[in-house]
């Protein structure tokens, strides 16, 4: 009897260590991607710092070429300003000033994204429409969903083993309530057709797209994925949040009444 007392408590204690391991475990995966996230709004914030230093350098540069120019007009050496016109507007369509939608984070991911696809021969095609002042929705949530939304396309992109069928297309457009991100890229796995409403399948996402889906929640928004043969597709819509804002009083008052 003792024997068997004995035995019961062992088993018990067992399941209760167990169970703490397996806790310390999970808190150790969820400390670890916490980190993740951080060094990559990290290197986000580092990418749009990087491209605001570069826009204010040109604008210095600016400055300094057109007092060139403006002595060689002075001096009637007319091909000489016109010449000069000619190379600075040359360096205003380099690679690195290709985007100028108005909204820095936009301006700097993409851009960053086209010098990438371009390095590893993927085909990126973007069609933006937005009016910048009306994105009311924090830089930093921006810089997650629409990092994260690249990143994801690049990576599945480069992996597709013939470069000419390497591909991603790129659709951001606003409404008066939304921001509205679109994503097609081509992928190596072409055994699979999935549809995936990330409110509905919580469970199924990596790691980029958990980061997505928790912003979607924040704005009340929608997260919703479409893999089809050699296909991947992103749909993300983002209420601002002055509209989230308003709401907020309606729902107050119907609730007190």
């Amino acid at each position: 009897m003792v024997i068997m007392m004995l035995l019961i408590l062992l088993i018990r204690e067992t399941i209760l260590l167990f169970g703490k391991i397996n806790e310390n475990a999970k808190l150790t995966k969820e400390n670890l991607q916490l980190h993740k996230q951080m060094d990559y709004q990290h290197n986000s914030y580092e990418k749009t710092a990087h491209s605001l230093t570069s826009i204010k350098q040109v604008i210095h540069d600016t400055n300094k070429q057109l007092v060139y120019v403006r002595t060689c007009i002075q001096k009637n050496e007319i091909q000489e300003s016109i010449h000069h016109i000619n190379s600075m507007l040359g360096q205003i369509h380099q690679p690195s000033l290709k985007l100028s939608t108005g909204n820095l984070v936009i301006d700097s991911l993409i851009g960053n994204a086209l010098n990438i696809a371009r390095e590893h021969k993927i085909a990126m095609n973007y069609d933006i429409h937005i009016h910048a002042e009306a994105i009311d929705i924090d830089r930093f949530d921006l810089c997650t969903v629409i990092g994260n939304v690249l990143d994801n396309a690049l990576n599945a992109a480069a992996r597709v083993p013939k470069k000419e069928d390497r591909f991603i297309l790129l659709l951001i457009f606003t409404t008066d309530t939304s921001l509205f991100i679109q994503v097609t890229n081509s992928r190596n796995d072409s055994s699979t057709i999935v549809q995936h409403n990330f409110k509905e399948n919580p469970a199924f996402h990596g790691f980029g797209l958990t980061n997505i889906q928790s912003v979607t929640e924040k704005y009340g928004g929608h997260l919703v994925t479409n893999a089809e043969n050699n296909e991947f597709e992103t749909i993300i819509v983002l209420p601002f949040l002055n509209i989230l804002s308003a709401d907020t009083p309606i729902l107050t008052e119907l609730e007190r009444q």
